[in-house]
């Protein structure tokens, strides 16, 4: 059983904040739609989801990606799952069963899943690797896991992973930073991937695809900005990616 860490504990704290308010779930909601609902009809077709398809929805939030999918029966798991406001347990009413935990203690048993779906969370976990271990403990033989996560070019990752050694620029929510070419090395060491699509990519720190959400850039994080365009060529900022793979 994995022991939480203090820092998981303060970002889980931070997050309690942000979901509580209406503009920002409504934002989070409006954006998901815009980057997946198109993207998540093309997987569930692809790889032949029926309505007796098992997801797991891993680190759901109260925007649960997986209810964008058609068919299939939906779990979420997430720590803050019993803090979700009445007004989202009536929306997602009969759409998706939630349940209380974390990815490095998935409440369920061995291969209980067909796929598991973790979107724009495995950044925010304690221990990724553990995270990964239980994705493949609750996934069946075959079955599909759908990994998606914000990456970045390699020097805005190496600026990203250097302030993890300066507390006061550590960002709490956000333990761990990819390239897309690492989050791709990354996932191959525990699936076979199939299939890898950028489904977002900003050319900005602020530029995460948001909906009526209006970011402010510190002036630092738009010098980083300038010098990953002008001095190291790169027209991306970040990029949203979506890794497809299969339970070796």
């Amino acid at each position: 059983m994995h022991v939480h860490s203090k820092r998981w504990e303060m970002a889980q704290d931070i997050e309690r904040i942000y979901w509580k308010k209406d503009f920002f779930r409504e934002s989070e909601f409006k954006e998901l739609l815009s980057k997946y609902s198109k993207v998540f009809g093309e997987v569930e077709s692809r790889y032949g989801f029926s309505r007796d398809t098992k997801i797991l929805d891993l680190g759901c939030g109260a925007t649960c990606p997986s209810v964008l999918f058609t068919r299939g029966v939906k779990y979420g798991v997430d720590p803050l799952a019993k803090e979700f406001l009445e007004k989202d347990r009536e929306k997602l009413s009969g759409k998706i069963r939630l349940l209380t935990g974390s990815g490095e203690n998935i409440p369920f048993a061995d291969g209980f899943f067909d796929v598991v779906l973790c979107r724009n969370a495995l950044d925010h976990m304690d221990n990724v690797d553990q995270v990964m271990r239980e994705i493949k403990r609750v996934v069946k033989d075959k079955g599909l896991v759908i990994l998606s996560i914000y990456t970045y070019t390699p020097f805005i990752t190496f600026l990203k992973k250097t302030s993890e050694v300066i507390p006061f620029l550590r960002n709490v929510e956000h333990p761990f930073t990819f390239t897309p070419v690492g989050f791709g090395a990354f996932c191959r060491r525990f699936f076979e991937t199939l299939e890898e699509r950028v489904v977002f990519e900003g050319t900005s720190s602020v530029d995460y695809g948001k909906e009526d959400v209006e970011m402010t850039e510190p002036l630092l994080h738009k010098i980083f900005a300038w010098s990953n365009r002008r001095i190291f060529m790169n027209k991306w900022f970040l990029r949203e990616l979506m890794v497809v793979c299969r339970k070796k």
